[in-house]
């Protein structure tokens, strides 16, 4: 038996353009049999349909527009769950120079860390009584902390690098795949300004202290 409301669909998706290999493709994904199909492409009457018919492939009381059998045929994909984003060659350069600076910034940051840490562990014996102090130096321009403090930071190099890129790749690659994009950035600029807050305070701590 022939259906009808099949026939003018084809007919319909013929005069917008389509060509009879996509219709039966668009057809059997939704399910229709293809003997059925066929039957209706040889069976196509030549009366004009009407401006709005009903999509075969769906429930019988929604209607279509010529619209929206137009977008029935796009070859649209639908974006999965584990697809991974493209880069474009300008964002793939930009994120790269972005990524570079947040490793210098907190390559830095975290050396500067490690050197005012160093600089209160410095610990020296008063020449008069042999007293421990710490956070205290021997020489009048405090040459002998500054260079403990050097040393011991540079002890820390490796670990401060490596510091610098997690961080760098995790916000780069973060920003490139997390949807609450700016929520993101918030996070991330607290958690630095917090970790600048602790240096400062061990920088006031140390002034206070002398």
């Amino acid at each position: 038996m022939v259906n009808i409301q099949l026939v003018e669909f084809i007919k319909k998706a013929i005069d917008l353009g389509y060509k009879e290999p996509e219709i039966k493709k668009k057809l059997i994904e939704k399910g229709w049999p293809l003997d059925e199909i066929d039957i209706a492409f040889r069976v196509m009457p030549p009366q004009p349909l009407k401006k709005e018919i009903k999509l075969p492939f769906e429930k019988p009381s929604v209607n279509i527009k010529e619209s929206e059998i137009t977008d029935a045929f796009k070859n649209k994909k639908e974006p999965s769950g584990n697809q991974i984003p493209k880069f474009s060659i300008k964002s793939l350069i930009l994120l790269i120079v972005i990524g570079f600076l947040i490793f210098v910034l907190i390559s830095f940051s975290c050396l500067v860390f490690f050197y005012m840490n160093a600089v209160m562990d410095y610990t020296v014996s008063d020449p008069t009584t042999g007293e421990e102090l710490t956070g205290r130096c021997t020489e009048d321009d405090c040459s002998d902390m500054r260079n403990y403090a050097m040393d011991k930071s540079k002890e820390k190099l490796d670990i401060s690098i490596i510091i610098g890129i997690a961080v760098a790749v995790g916000v780069v690659f973060g920003y490139k795949f997390i949807k609450r994009k700016k929520v993101f950035l918030w996070i991330v600029n607290i958690l630095y300004l917090v970790f600048l807050a602790l240096i400062a305070y061990m920088w006031y701590t140390f002034t206070k202290g002398v």
